[in-house]
Order: structure tokens, then C-alpha cells, then sequence
């Protein structure tokens, strides 16, 4: 079977090397070129167990050997700093190249500056128009493209009427880069008036501070920095003054999580095509969590693609990622309220 994924990040680039051990023709398309990151690629990240776990089923060896280091994790609250088990760290940037490394050598077909500008249903494949003027056919589409979610756009008022369920819950985000000590990796989680984030320190000394809270009001420098030192006290004012970050931080608003009801929607006249990472669920970031579904529902569809046929694969999908979705229940009773 012919895959086409739109989009060239951990969503898309999973999928890609669960799929290719399946021995399917897959091709990833994505409109950045190569050399140009993600807003967020140089920032520092952890996965939460079943995230690592989900990893190593799909590049086991590369783990194994020590591709990403472990960190010595700490908890800073109520003005004192504890350490406890240590956690594996790396850079967005690294966990991508592993998997476009991991995709190249499975025989995946990576496109990138590759911009897909329309979709159309020819039959039971779908046809897409790339910038270039080309064209390409495949017989299931992958939308891995995070909230852009580039087919529905692109398809628009002729696609499916598919529902979002959403949970309404903003969080004001800032995320810093910067350079600490070398040779000691560190992640530090903090938690203090009302706001809550990671310090991230690894090997190299490529540091990233993030903090996020639900205030109404958008996170000042000194708010976070000044809520660190309560957090930990003398020793988190110790790891700060080791630490030098880039005045360019990133700010945004989360505005909640939101899920893509593909298993209530009518597909039945269109090829069959699925939703992963991001563009099924977006949801405020919380250390890594979006990264480890993405990866497990990489490997979710591809064990889905080795026993049933691939037009149930959305609606599968999606039900399976909901059943890990604790805001569900929310959603369901917000939605049901609404309609009533």
C-alpha cells in the first residue's frame, strides 16, 4: 500500500518508520526544508515512561546505545530542592533526526520543502498538488501536521463534517532557551504561586526554562524567575545563577485541549486517510506528553494496517486514542450540555 504523510515532525516521522516495518511504500512531505527546525526544536524535552517505552519498540537499538543521556531529576516545592531517579532527556531536534535517520534507513521516501497545496478523492486514492506543480497518488493519507491539519483545510467545505471536542482550559506559556553547565545533565520540576514548569539542563549545556499557568494575565520574566526561587530556594537559586537564557523567549496561550471526532463523523465516500500526534489531539504541553502519543499511535496504526483493512483505520484510531484521553468524559458531558 501506497502512504503519503503530510507533515515531516515526531507525528509524521513515527509513523513513517512503524509503517515502512510493515513494509508499506511511504512517502513524508513537508513544507519546511530540511535545515530549517521547528519554533521549539533546540528546546530541551523529556518523555514520561510509556513514552520512552513506545520509543524503543520502534527504534529499540538506537536507545539502547545511549543515543540520549539520563539527567539528574529533581523536585523544587515549599522552598527546598529533593532529588530523586534520574530521567533521559534530548532536544526536539534530536528525537526528529533519530527518526528521519530511522525512516531513510527502512527505505522511507523524505520529502521536504515539499508543500502540499490540494487534495482530492480520484476513486478510492487520493490525488495531492504540490507547490513544485507536481502531483502524487497514494491509497491512505496520514495527516501528521499538527493543528494546521493540513487535509481537512485543504479539502474544506467538500470534506467531512468532522466535530472537535473540545475542553475550554487556557494556560499562558513561556518557554526560554539558553546554555548552563556542561557535563552534568539536570531537570529540575518547580511548582510555586501559582505557576508551575521545568528546568531542563543537558550534557552539552543546552538549557531550556519553561513555565505555564492559568492566569489571565501573560507571564513576566521576573513572575517566573521570582517564582522559581520560592519554589527551591537557596539550591534552585544556586542551578539559576548557573544559567544564562536567551531574551528571545517564546510565549503563547494554550487554549485547551481539543480532539477530532473521527469516529463519529460519516467517511464512508472519501479514501481512507487518519489523523495522528497533534492534528487528533491538541493539548497544552505537559513535559513531553504529545510526543509519546504521537509515537504510540504511530505504532498503534501500524498494528492496526497488520490485521484490518485501512478504511476503518481513522475511526479505530481515534477511539483508541480517545480511551487515553482523561478529559474525555469532560468533553462528552460539555458537548451533550451544549446540544441539550
Amino acid at each position: 500500500m501506497r502512504v503519503g504523510i503530510i507533515g515531516g515532525g515526531v507525528a509524521g516521522l513515527s509513523a513513517a518508520v512503524a509503517l515502512r516495518g510493515n513494509g508499506h511504500d511511504v512517502v513524508v512531505m513537508d513544507s519546511r526544508s530540511w535545515d530549517q527546525p521547528s519554533p521549539r526544536a533546540g528546546h530541551v524535552h523529556r518523555l514520561d515512561g510509556p513514552g520512552w517505552a513506545a520509543l524503543e519498540r520502534l527504534i529499540g537499538p538506537v536507545i539502547r546505545a545511549g543515543a540520549f543521556e539520563t539527567a539528574a531529576s529533581g523536585l523544587a516545592s515549599g522552598g527546598a530542592l529533593a532529588w530523586g531517579e534520574g530521567q533521559r532527556l534530548a532536544t526536539l531536534a534530536d528525537i526528529e533526526a533519530v527518526l528521519a535517520t530511522q525512516a531513510e534507513r527502512r527505505g522511507a521516501g523524505l520529502a521536504f520543502a515539499a508543500e502540499v497545496t490540494s487534495a482530492a478523492a480520484e476513486g478510492d486514492r487520493w490525488r495531492l498538488g504540490m507547490a513544485s506543480g507536481a502531483h502524487r497518488t497514494f491509497d491512505l493519507l496520514i495527516d501528521a501536521s499538527g493543528r494546521r491539519r493540513v487535509l481537512l483545510d485543504l479539502l474544506g467545505e467538500v470534506g467531512p463534517s468532522v466535530w472537535m471536542d473540545e475542553l475550554d482550559c487556557p494556560e499562558w506559556h513561556v518557554s526560554f532557551a539558553g546554555v548552563g553547565p556542561a557535563g552534568r545533565p539536570v531537570q529540575v520540576a518547580w511548582a510555586a504561586r501559582d505557576l508551575e514548569g521545568l528546568i531542563q539542563i543537558d550534557g552539552a549545556g543546552r538549557a531550556t526554562v519553561t513555565a505555564r499557568s492559568g492566569m489571565s494575565q501573560p507571564l513576566s520574566t521576573d513572575e517566573i524567575l521570582a517564582a522559581m526561587q520560592a519554589a527551591g530556594g537557596a539550591a534552585m537559586g544556586m542551578l539559576l545563577e548557573g544559567l544564562k537564557l536567551r531574551p528571545d523567549a517564546l510565549r503563547y496561550v494554550s487554549l485547551g485541549t481539543r480532539m477530532m471526532a473521527l469516529d463519529e463523523a460519516d467517511l464512508g465516500d472519501w479514501p481512507p486517510f487518519v489523523l495522528v500526534g497533534d492534528a487528533l489531539i491538541e493539548a497544552p504541553p505537559r513535559h513531553g506528553e504529545g510526543m509519546g502519543r504521537a509515537i504510540g499511535q504511530a505504532l498503534m496504526l501500524a498494528e492496526h494496517l497488520g490485521c484490518a483493512s485501512p478504511e476503518t483505520c481513522a475511526t479505530d484510531l481515534t477511539r483508541e486514542a480517545r480511551a487515553r484521553w482523561a478529559g474525555y468524559g469532560i468533553a462528552q458531558a460539555l458537548r451533550s450540555a451544549v446540544v441539550a
